[in-house]
């Protein structure tokens, strides 16, 4: 059953450790009653609905852009990928744990590409949603660029963990990434063009 309750101070002190919370004050939304008239702002979460202040909201935004910019600086040569599918459990080890995952980066020569994966039909296969060469787009337009190395909904890829993923980013897309980060609560692609370069070597 959901509630609606107001964000105590000692609540909202946990906007620091949990990304999750952070969020859904940072993005609180308007309420009104049913005339129209504005009542207040609340999390959209459940089952309990927060009530927040505007200086709540604010502090929020500016703990979601002091991580934003952290996340960024300290994984700018990681293969850094925005979570925007929902979590998941880990179901079996290195398991990628987001239902679709997408990133847009540099590679080892400074070509620019996107690339969006997630879990397959099967049980821990990966998909590819999209393999897009950026250069072709912008130099063929819109249409152009997609499907790159076949890699669109190829039927035998690899099992959905994070070494895999890596691995298939630096093979197919000539790039040296050490390391990947999947980020579900702090960045999204519409941040910033590039998410990621990968190293030169």
């Amino acid at each position: 059953m959901e509630t609606i309750r107001e964000m105590t101070e000692e609540k909202f002190q946990e906007i620091y450790t949990s990304e999750s919370l952070r969020n859904d004050v940072a993005y609180a939304h308007i309420h009104c009653d049913e005339h129209g008239k504005y009542k207040y702002r609340a999390t959209c979460s459940y089952p309990v609905k927060w009530i927040v202040t505007d200086k709540q909201i604010e502090t929020a935004k500016i703990e979601l852009a002091r991580r934003k910019a952290e996340v960024f600086a300290n994984h700018s040569t990681d293969l850094l990928f925005v979570g925007m599918g929902m979590t998941y459990s880990e179901e079996y080890p290195d398991d990628v744990c987001n239902y679709r995952i997408r990133t847009e980066f540099l590679n080892k020569e400074g070509g620019q590409f996107f690339v969006e994966l997630g879990t397959g039909i099967k049980p821990d296969s990966m998909r590819c949603d999209y393999a897009i060469d950026r250069d072709t787009q912008k130099r063929e337009g819109d249409q152009s660029g997609y499907n790159f190395m076949g890699l669109e909904r190829r039927p035998m890829l690899p099992k959905y963990t994070k070494q895999n993923v890596l691995d298939l980013v630096n093979s197919m897309f000539n790039c040296a990434f050490k390391n990947i980060v999947i980020d579900n609560y702090n960045i999204g692609c519409d941040d910033r063009e590039i998410i990621c370069t990968s190293p030169a070597k």
